[in-house]
């Protein structure tokens, strides 16, 4: 996985997402908006992404969301 280290996790590029049926390593998340969700976890250094996303006001969110699907 490109320049990762045995102790790091290199994230998959998103383009080709649209084409994908489960998301996630272990395709357990039907949508974009389910793969942000599951990335939320005690200590996870992404909890504050997952809560700009889910602050983001309900037009806002689907537009992100529509972009990524169209990747």
């Amino acid at each position: 996985e490109g320049a990762a280290a045995p102790r790091e996790w290199r994230t998959a590029p998103l383009v080709g997402v649209r084409f994908l049926r489960g998301l996630l390593h272990d395709g357990r998340a039907e949508t974009v908006a389910e793969a942000i969700a599951a990335h939320a976890s005690e200590g996870s250094e992404a909890n504050a992404a997952v809560a700009r996303f889910e602050a983001l006001g309900p037009e806002d969110r689907r537009a992100l969301v529509a972009f990524v699907e169209a990747l």
